[in-house]
């Protein structure tokens, strides 16, 4: 049996030769090697309780422990162990983890699973809102009807444009629109989104597409004609005045709230205000009104007016007007009488291009008068039947035409 001693730090049996303990690598006293003895067959000695010291820094090299020949210790060489110490590691050691530093490592790792997994779900979820996003919305949400006026002043279809739009306003192609119209008396639809104006009256259309419906109101005044009117004479220095005309249906009624559109053929005669035309220079000039397709021209004269009297012509009596300067002018004149249908005056003139005119309601003539020139306006006498007539003379001077007539 090899001969051991104790190791006075850890308390291990390592031989006896040891200077160095393998063990806790404590170094042993220098103390002259005791003569070995064989351990007693008695229990082992108690170990003391010792703490280990803390390892000497790395840079110091242990010492070695000296070479003993074996002769003078009186041992035979199999007695002397080959390596009895343990080879320190190459690297520098590491102290196993405690429970503490473990289960930290373990939350880590559990933490970063959970981190991976609300990663790949945060992914997934982004993923599918970019394609709910993305993904067109087919699903009707509104209708917007174009084309159809305030009101309809014709008995021609009008086209009507239905656009399907989603909630986010975008236009839906291919989507089917069927349209209805009521009352069926008044409006009619045709296929494709044509609407009819019968007679006048309020009316309402129907659009419809994938469940949803647009109402609108239609009112219907087509207009068939315009009254008739007549040539307008104007005085340079008239007040604006309401043109005398109006729209009316198939039935000949007028319509009170359709708008009248007015243009002038030359703004320099007149002018345009509302419904009123206004005198701006002497001239003739056209004025087209149109409602809906309907149109009419009407002639509009504004003249310089050096007469213009209202009196009374008894039975037999007459009244003569003096004119100048000379010039051409425009003679009007209009006589209304009570009770006699054949109620009219006679005209005469002197030193004028125009010859006398016979009895008339109604006198519109254009003559040249030199100086001393005169128009005399008689009432024939009509025995027993009228004794009486209002008689209107105007005289307007027309300063672009030629020059007056010499007497």
């Amino acid at each position: 049996m090899d001969a051991t001693k104790t190791c006075s730090f850890c308390a291990e049996q390592i031989p006896v030769i040891a200077v160095r303990c393998p063990f806790c690598r404590s170094d042993l006293p220098s103390n002259p090697a005791p003569v070995p003895t064989l351990p007693l067959p008695a229990a082992a000695p108690a170990r003391p309780v010792h703490k280990s010291p803390p390892a000497p820094p790395p840079a110091v090299p242990p010492p070695k422990p000296p070479s003993l020949p074996a002769q003078g210790l009186g041992l035979s060489p199999g007695l002397i162990p080959a390596q009895t110490t343990r080879e320190a590691p190459s690297g520098p050691t590491s102290a196993p983890p405690t429970p503490v530093a473990a289960k930290q490592r373990v939350n880590r790792l559990r933490i970063s699973k959970k981190t991976a997994i609300i990663a790949a779900c945060g992914g997934a979820i982004t993923v599918l809102l970019l394609v709910l996003l993305l993904r067109p919305d087919r699903t009707p949400a509104r209708i917007e009807l174009a084309g159809l006026p305030q009101m309809i002043l014709d008995y021609a279809e009008v086209k009507v444009k239905a656009s399907v739009l989603n909630k986010r306003a975008a236009h839906l192609a291919n989507v089917p629109v069927t349209y209805a119209a009521e009352p069926a008396g008044i409006v009619a639809t045709g296929p494709h989104g044509g609407l009819t104006c019968l007679k006048r009256g309020e009316g309402t259309l129907v659009a419809t597409a994938g469940g949803k419906s647009e109402r609108v109101q239609v009112r219907c005044r087509p207009v068939a004609r315009l009254t008739d009117s007549t040539e307008i004479t104007l005085a340079l220095t008239a007040k604006p005045t309401k043109v005398d005309i109006a729209a009316l249906d198939k039935d000949g009624e007028k319509y009170a709230d359709v708008p009248l559109s007015m243009q002038t053929s030359d703004p320099a005669v007149f002018r345009i205000e509302g419904e009123r035309i206004t005198p701006v220079g002497l001239g003739s000039a056209t004025l087209t009104v149109s409602a809906g397709a309907q149109s009419a021209k009407i002639a509009v004269n504004v003249v310089d007016n050096v007469l213009f009297q209202k009196f009374s012509l008894a039975d037999g009596e007459a009244r003569t007007f003096q004119v100048a300067p000379p010039g051409r002018y425009n003679v009007r004149v209009k006589a209304q009488g009570g009770k006699s249908w054949d109620a009219g005056v006679q005209l005469s003139f002197a030193v004028s291009t125009c010859e006398a005119r016979p009895e008339a309601a109604i006198h519109d003539v254009e003559c040249d008068f030199g100086n001393g020139g005169s128009v005399t306006v008689t009432n024939p006498p009509v025995f027993g039947r009228w004794s009486g007539i209002a008689v209107q003379v105007r005289l307007s001077l027309d300063r672009k035409k030629s020059a007056p007539v010499q007497p």
